[in-house]
């Protein structure tokens, strides 16, 4: 399978209908996707998604070298998890689609802006198909090169497979909080473990787009707790199990913790 050396990757620009994270990967959008009410296009234009759990709408994405390589089934692979497929649906015909866009995307330099539109063909028959093609913007194309060179990236494919793959696990809970917290007191989990527990997760709820008062009560509370494992001696923590009890008390009624 041939490997390819750049992918199409998303710059967060609102202004230009890119609501994707700076540096996502994209794909075309399927019939299930939705522009998520964020922005209209006239019926010959079409758009990007996200490839996570989110697949939030770009109308343009730009050409970037990544770490290594990516085939047609690394991308069919990634589409599917991202929309919850059984990825051993894929199959040669539908790696078809896939090697067309990488094919598309690895034929322009990098940083080359690209959209997708509809192209109707008349002969032999009236048919509609979806094509990739290189953007033209009527603004200072030197502004936007700087802004296209400076995206930051997950640039390794298994690493990007890995963050897309972690937005499925249960989201923890306020109880999940207090249940690992209970752990470390029972001494069934390492502080340490606690510590990379939860800075798993806060870096999951960083790379959201949106967050509802829920998770950002949780992600406060993530953030708080990194502290659990600070040392001041050879296993003597700054923060005492006894407090350790106080913040359970606290995420019990919601409140914050200081």
């Amino acid at each position: 399978m041939k490997k390819y050396e750049k992918m199409l990757i998303a710059f967060n620009d609102k202004g230009l209908n890119c609501y994707a994270r700076q540096g996502d990967w994209l794909y075309i959008a399927t019939k299930s996707d939705t522009k998520k009410g964020l922005f209209r296009l006239a019926n010959y234009l079409h758009y990007f998604v996200s490839l996570n759990s989110e697949r939030i709408p770009s109308e343009f994405g730009v050409v970037k070298k990544i770490e290594g390589y990516i085939t047609a089934e690394d991308l069919a692979k990634l589409d599917y998890i991202s929309r919850k497929q059984d990825v051993s649906l894929i199959t040669d015909e539908v790696l078809i689609d896939y090697e067309k866009f990488l094919q598309k995307i690895n034929a322009h330099p990098e940083h080359t802006p690209m959209a997708v539109t509809w192209l109707e063909k008349r002969f032999p028959k009236n048919t509609k198909e979806l094509r990739v093609h290189k953007k033209f913007f009527l603004v200072c194309l030197k502004e936007k090169r700087n802004l296209y060179s400076n995206l930051q990236l997950e640039v390794n494919f298994n690493k990007y497979l890995g963050k897309v793959k972690l937005m499925f696990e249960n989201q923890p809970t306020k109880q999940d909080l207090i249940n690992k917290l209970e752990n470390v007191l029972k001494g069934n989990m390492s502080r340490e473990q606690f510590n990379q527990w939860s800075y798993k997760w806060v870096q999951n709820l960083e790379n959201r787009n949106l967050l509802s008062s829920d998770e950002e009560q949780l992600h406060e509370y993530l953030i708080f707790l990194l502290c659990i494992d600070l040392e001041i001696g050879p296993n003597i923590y700054f923060h005492e199990d006894i407090e350790l009890k106080e913040w359970i008390k606290k995420i019990t009624l919601g409140v914050p913790l200081t």
